[in-house]
């Protein structure tokens, strides 16, 4: 597998892979990643590829993705960790 591209889409890194004639996509954040398996794409280039993902229609739709998995993480943390107690008593 070898990288034949990356760039970014505001915050995101971005980095395409080729292997087996099949490109990837792998996306990330700070918080999480998502990897896209392209397969063939006939005739459609490194290039294309990533020009495609500069479109604003797609970018937009790919970085909304990525807050709602921040959204769903920050859900499912807030469910594990429980607040720590107060200190002090409370003085009624």
């Amino acid at each position: 597998m070898r990288i034949t591209k990356e760039f970014n889409l505001g915050h995101l890194k971005c980095t395409l892979f080729f292997h087996n004639d099949k490109h990837s996509l792998k996306i990330e954040d700070a918080y999480g990643e998502v990897t896209y398996k392209l397969g063939h794409l006939a005739e459609a280039s490194t290039d294309d590829i990533s020009d495609f993902m500069m479109l604003p229609k797609i970018k937009a739709a790919v970085i909304d993705s990525f807050r709602s998995m921040r959204t769903g993480r920050d859900q499912l943390l807030s469910l594990l960790v429980t607040p720590e107690e107060e200190a002090f008593e409370e003085i009624i």
